[in-house]
């Protein structure tokens, strides 16, 4: 059996065969340079430096239009990024198992003391993170909401959790990222602004009021962030990922947005399948800056070969060639055990420990410094235009899309890349990239009758006619029906058959030019059921199982 892994898109994880990866990887033309690394300490730098995107990155920024230094650095601390993250993520068995390599270091740092800045120790550190509110909550009102979250024998003793809160607190202790979970859950409900961050468009009454709401609930939120004392990109992210609040920011800014027709409205949606806010702004600037929405609504499949296969494949990649490079110093001495299968785990979890030591130092998000970086002044009471309403539809449609029915749009992405491995042999790069391409645009974007439905019966709940979906077509990005997909799928098949056929023809010739009869080698190997192939003059067959 092959060995498998994760690969995530948009909070969806799915399963990807290793040497899948490998061909992927090929595909994409990541390099990474060893020679930049010295032997004795891994730094975010150095790294940094040895990340090659590929030439098959270029080629896509180039076909975006974009300033392919400026979106190579954004990419990189993005992946990085979510290197990052994926770093400090340990199953509770694992925490334990660290726990007894008491007094060793990694990069200088005692085990426990990094365990305990990616962990909180007790559910009353994670609940005080609430007192950074500046005006929200009292002492009393924190401690009201650690006795609603968590079932305690006795509220002065952590160790007296109840099972059930015990498994709750396992899922829910690790700090980065914990915070904005707090903030939508009890912050915007206190707030007299509104009850909701995150509203779906056809609950909006007055747009202008939603818009400053999300303003002020970033300035409070980033405001409260600052005091907090662990790496809080995931936060941003989260906000960002959540209420598209710097994508509606930049979107108001622009005077052409009351000019777009609905089309346009679909390639501006389509940015949000890009996870890295820098990139999706980058993207939105370009866009604007060069008119180029008729050569962006013929780009929609390069987007798509950016978000879904280059960027979390070249995660991956990186993942890979980090565990190759750290050094051995680092594995040493770790627990007391004669269990061959312990000691490969302690191994694992101590090179899991030393990327967390070395990315850390570098923080991918701050709310401040996107603010400045993107010229979006988060203070100046914007008003949203119609250009800017219809905008909002369309992104608030897609996003739906993708949050609701993730199983369906992966599914498809899953099957394709699956596809992938049996082509690559047999196309040359530029084929195999439009083929690729052809499988994202056919099957990413389409919801299932399910979806249409439900969406159908919302709106005519809401008498809303103007987003009442008449066709797949109506849902946005130019999704193919099933009798589409067999065809695409019919026309690569016969592809192949052709390039087989071709490539048998001259497997021939070259035999023929040998003095070898091919028609015999057939006959010998029906007679004695078995292969036979020529190497270096050498007749060689083995027989078939």
């Amino acid at each position: 059996m092959s060995e498998r892994s994760g690969i995530v898109l948009h909070n969806f994880e799915i399963e990807i065969d290793k040497n899948l990866k490998e061909l992927v990887y090929q595909y994409s033309g990541f390099g990474f340079s060893k020679s930049l690394l010295t032997s004795q300490e891994l730094s975010y730098a150095n790294l940094f430096k040895a990340i090659d995107l590929g030439p098959e990155y270029n080629r896509i920024c180039k076909d975006l239009e974009l300033d392919i230094e400026v979106a190579v650095e954004y990419t990189k601390k993005y992946v990085l990024h979510l290197i990052y993250q994926d770093s400090m993520n340990f199953i509770y068995p694992s925490k334990k198992a660290l726990k007894e390599l008491h007094g060793q270091e990694i990069k200088g740092q005692k085990i426990e003391d990094i365990l305990n800045e990616i962990f909180f120790k007790t559910p009353p550190d994670l609940l005080n993170q609430l007192s950074y509110i500046e005006g929200f909550f009292t002492s009393k009102q924190i401690r009201q909401k650690l006795e609603t979250e968590y079932d305690w024998n006795s509220i002065e003793d952590e160790k007296t959790l109840i099972s059930k809160s015990v498994e709750k607190w396992k899922r829910n202790q690790k700090k980065t990222g914990s915070f904005y979970p707090l903030y939508i859950k009890y912050a915007t409900r206190k707030s007299r602004l509104a009850k909701s961050l995150v509203k779906p468009y056809q609950k909006i009454k007055n747009f202008n009021q939603e818009l400053l709401n999300k303003q002020v609930h970033f300035g409070q939120f980033i405001k409260a962030l600052e005091r907090v004392k662990y790496d809080t990109s995931q936060d941003i992210w989260s906000f960002e990922y959540n209420t598209h609040l710097f994508m509606l920011q930049k979107i108001c800014s622009y005077e052409d947005i009351d000019k777009l027709d609905n089309m346009h409205f679909l390639v501006l949606a389509s940015f949000i399948c890009v996870e890295d806010i820098r990139l999706k702004l980058l993207l939105m600037d370009t866009l604007f800056k060069n008119h180029s929405w008729s050569h962006y609504k013929n780009k929609l499949p390069e987007l798509f070969l950016l978000s879904y296969v280059i960027v979390p494949f070249l995660k991956e990649f990186i993942k890979d060639k980090l565990m190759e490079v750290i050094p051995e110093s680092v594995l040493k001495a770790t627990s007391k055990t004669d269990n061959k299968e312990n000691e490969m785990k302690m191994i694992s979890l101590k090179k899991q420990l030393y990327i967390y030591q070395t990315l850390k130092t570098e923080n991918c998000y701050s709310g401040e410094s996107l603010i400045s970086e993107f010229g979006i002044d988060i203070k100046h009471r914007l008003t949203v235009t119609d250009g800017v309403k219809e905008a909002w539809k369309y992104i608030d449609k897609v996003s739906q899309k993708i949050n609701e029915d993730p199983l369906n749009v992966f599914n498809k992405i899953s099957k394709h890349l699956g596809q992938f491995e049996s082509f690559l042999d047999l196309y040359n790069k530029d084929e195999l990239t439009s083929t690729f391409k052809k499988w994202l645009e056919v099957g990413v974007f389409i919801a299932n009758q399910d979806y249409i439905y439900t969406m159908m019966k919302t709106n005519q709940k809401n008498n809303d006619k103007e987003l009442e979906f008449k066709s797949v077509s109506d849902l946005g990005f130019s999704g193919k029906t099933n009798d589409d997909l067999m065809k695409l799928s019919l026309h690569t098949e016969g592809k192949r058959h052709v390039n087989q056929k071709k490539l048998n023809k001259s497997i021939g010739r070259e035999l023929a030019q040998l003095g070898i009869d091919i028609n015999k080698l057939k006959e010998i190997s029906r007679k004695y059921n078995c292969s036979v192939t020529i190497e270096s003059n050498n007749i060689i067959y083995k027989t078939k199982q």
